[in-house]
């Protein structure tokens, strides 16, 4: 137990109050005065330059008592006080604080909070003043050691020099075989998968029963989890832009998110939720002293942690957890920690899962546990498995280790593939457990072994993945199964463990899968956003395309003037992803929008994409200032695309040069021009919105006039 630690501060309005403050820190955990969470915890070491602060009051906060003058305050040792952007979080009860510039490397940061925040209960929050520490800045010698450390650490996954590596000539993609068929769950399988030999190339795979085809990607860059996730959307880790791309039903990237406060995001697990809340893990770098736990360890130990993040539809960190917060390094009980200079991957998180409850399920394959963590607080709820293990294990001695893919089930069991490294001999299970919370045991209702192929055990040393389906049915991906000839990949059995599905990769390249789901999908998929465009743009009429969706047998368009309140609707069948609008009127700003419609009674619709504007020509740019000189430039302003008129003669050639106000060229254009050739479109979809001047040479006309590209 710690000392009462008392803290003086001050605050300047028109009068200087000191205010006394009493943090209490506990064995058990910690108290903040009316403050539920608080991140960085304070005392904390090791933080990032980039860090943004965390406070929750844990009641609804009324947002204008945050406007308060001096109400915060962030002061680094060597920094000096540092501005920062306030945000109330879409919870209404965490509040962020944002420094407009990163703290200094090794200095130590003291925010002070003033007595003033207020709730919508009619109360005021205590003040209060804690500190957290910024890591050292890293020498050339050190950087290179983090590099090959998140090299080593990704090892397990996948070779450390996949990234740089070329993709040979002749690698051929795998081919599958369905070795089983008989009554699987219904839905269609996904998996990606890699190489287990250059692991640079694979594919991301939506498969049916019998093997066939629903959508199939060849990967020229490394990915991990091709997953169907809770917002109903696709998500994948990409390796080369370091985080999780988010796509639609129709394959096409929406978005990518990666880790807040300057961490790398982890590629193990991402879940995003329909309301746009999201939970990823984020791996830390940081040398420790480990021989504060035992003289024989490691002074200068390189060690990894984890990090969980909260972040809200605005991708706000609203909740972090830190594994060196909360976990000692010596609980890796697989790890010699004694070497001179040690990378030390300690928890190795592999496995998030939001509760019933609203909390977080971990698995740290390194501990061999299972934690459950507080979402609200921060704090441990119970840990399950490794050293600090709280459960007794009913009908498994064995328990697990160096698991994976540990989910809740609706009747509140876990699941988890028990990779079983440590076994004797080496087997890998999928493996369900009740948790009776009051008694504190655990006990093992049913699992699941691979009976031998040949002589060979189904082991798996690492990755691996267990779905248990709607009809009772489990989904099991067997991972890095390297050792064995003729072994599965997948295996689906029923409640008596007979094997009603499986298949198996049928090529030399040892090909491994992250995980593996079956999901009832035929999605009714909206026309991406991303691939709305409008062209063939005149002072009445209008070219709307879009892209093909998903199930899609037709497609209703909507389109409105904007600012108006009533739609125009028409159609247009699915073999054709476009509609020309005719009738409109000039100079005039549309909007619209396109929905696919999958069934041919109409009952089953999309919804509308996001809105895509533009804005018809008007006819007096057919007879404008410049038609003296015979050409004519239109619409004004423009979005995607303009047009030059031939008024009074026609060239042979046109060139036109867009210059932004600075004088640089951005786009220039040379073009033939037809015998008889009035109108001539150019595509500025790739030009910035701004100001530019466009200068058109045509024969022995030329003229310079002044866009606005919107």
């Amino acid at each position: 137990m710690f000392a009462f630690i008392p803290h003086l501060y001050s605050h300047f309005m028109k009068n200087i109050f000191t205010v006394l403050i009493t943090c209490i820190l506990t064995v058990s955990g910690k108290a903040y005065p009316q403050f539920q969470f608080i991140a960085p915890q304070p005392g904390s070491l090791y933080h990032n330059p980039e860090r943004t602060i965390v406070i929750r009051d844990g009641r609804p906060i009324v947002e204008s008592s945050l406007h308060c003058k001096n109400l915060f305050t962030i002061r680094g040792s060597s920094s000096g006080n540092h501005e920062f952007e306030t945000v109330l979080a879409n919870d209404k009860k965490t509040i962020i604080l944002k420094p407009k510039v990163s703290f200094a490397f090794g200095e130590k940061v003291t925010v002070t909070i003033s007595p003033g925040i207020q709730t919508t209960d009619g109360r005021k929050a205590d003040g209060y003043l804690f500190d957290f520490s910024i890591h050292p800045e890293y020498t050339a010698k050190q950087q290179k050691e983090i590099s090959d450390a998140r090299c080593k650490s990704m090892a397990e996954e996948r070779p450390c020099n996949f990234l740089s590596a070329d993709i040979p000539d002749n690698k051929i993609m795998p081919d599958l075989t369905i070795l089983t068929n008989t009554n699987p769950a219904p839905g269609d399988v996904f998996f990606d998968n890699y190489s287990g030999i250059d692991a640079k190339t694979g594919k991301n795979w939506i498969i049916r029963s019998n093997g066939d085809s629903v959508f199939e990607k060849e990967n020229h860059s490394a990915v991990n989890d091709f997953n169907l996730n809770h917002n109903g959307y696709i998500t994948m880790f990409n390796y080369y832009d370091g985080g999780f791309d988010v796509m639609d039903s129709s394959y096409h990237r929406i978005g990518t998110y990666h880790a807040a406060n300057g961490y790398q995001t982890d590629e193990h697990d991402f879940q995003i939720f329909k309301n746009g809340t999201m939970f990823l893990i984020a791996d830390d770098y940081q040398y420790v002293d480990l021989s504060v736990y035992d003289s024989s360890y490691s002074s200068n130990a390189l060690v990894k942690q984890n990090i969980v993040q909260e972040l809200d539809l605005d991708s706000n960190v609203i909740f972090e957890w830190r594994s060196l917060d909360h976990i000692e390094v010596p609980e890796a009980l697989h790890i010699n920690l004694s070497s001179f200079f040690l990378f030390v991957d300690y928890v190795h998180a592999n496995a998030i899962e939001k509760a019933a409850d609203g909390n977080i399920l971990l698995s740290c394959r390194h501990l061999d546990q299972v934690n459950k963590i507080d979402v609200t607080t921060g704090q441990f709820i119970w840990r399950l498995g490794g050293v600090k293990n709280e459960f007794s294990f009913i009908n498994d001695s064995d328990q697990f280790n160096y698991q994976h893919d540990i989910r809740e089930l609706p009747n509140g069991h876990l699941t988890l593939f028990d990779n079983g490294n440590y076994h004797i001999p080496h087997i890998s299970y999928a493996k369900e457990y009740e948790l009776d919370t009051e008694k504190m045991e655990a006990t093992l209702v049913w699992n699941y072994q691979h009976p031998k192929i040949d002589t060979n055990f189904v082991a798996s040393s690492f990755m691996g993945s267990v779905q248990r389906l709607s009809n009772g049915n489990t989904f099991i991906n067997w991972g890095g199964i390297i050792y064995g000839e003729n072994l599965p990949n997948i295996t689906e059995v029923d409640t008596g463990k007979n094997i009603v599905w499986e298949m198996r990769f049928t090529d030399p390249y040892y090909e491994l899968i992250y995980r593996a789901h079956r999901y009832e999908w035929d999605p009714c998929a909206r026309p991406s956003v991303k691939l709305l465009r409008t062209t063939d743009i005149t002072s009445t009429s209008a070219k709307l395309n879009w892209s093909f969706a998903t199930g899609a047998k037709k497609y209703t368009i909507q389109y409105r003037i904007a600012g108006k309140m009533d739609w125009q609707k028409t159609n247009a069948m699915g073999s054709l992803t476009y509609k020309t609008l005719k009738n409109l009127l000039p100079a005039t700003n549309y909007e619209w929008q396109v929905a696919s419609v999958c069934d041919i009674g109409g009952n089953t619709k999309s919804g509308f994409s996001l809105l895509k504007k533009f804005t018809t020509s008007s006819e007096k740019d057919f007879i404008n200032a410049h038609a003296a000189s015979g050409i004519s430039i239109f619409p004004n302003p423009a979005t995607s695309q303009l047009y030059v008129r031939f008024n009074l003669t026609f060239p042979t050639s046109v060139q036109v040069r867009f210059f932004n106000i600075l004088g640089e060229e951005k786009l220039l254009l040379k073009q033939s021009i037809e015998s008889d050739q009035q109108l001539i479109p150019i595509s500025i979809q790739q030009l910035p919105s701004g100001i530019y001047f466009v200068e058109c040479i045509a024969g022995s006309e030329k003229i310079v006039q002044q866009i606005e590209v919107q």
